[in-house]
């Protein structure tokens, strides 16, 4: 678990992790959206409760939370657009 020093922090379930712990392109580069990243800085009380859930808390760099936040907008867009098609 994270300690409230960290700033940065990757919450992640089984198949995200193992992707992670390959590399950080490992899991950029797949369709796994298991994963949430948190910036301490700017949490709520919530945001650590749900940080909580998560199977692995990791602490990461500045970095690397950038990257994979990006990565999260993305896959969500497109899940987002899917819907939008479907409906339509």
């Amino acid at each position: 678990m994270a300690t409230e020093e960290s700033r940065y922090v990757f919450c992640a379930g089984e198949e995200a992790i193992g992707l992670f712990r390959r590399s950080v392109d490992s899991l950029t580069g797949s369709t796994c959206s298991e994963y949430m990243v948190y910036d301490l800085r700017s949490t709520n009380q919530g945001d650590r409760d749900d940080m909580q859930q998560w199977e692995v808390n990791l602490e990461i760099e500045e970095a690397t939370y950038r990257t994979l936040h990006l990565d999260l907008c993305k896959k969500h867009r497109t899940e987002i657009r899917k819907r939008r098609r479907i409906v339509s």
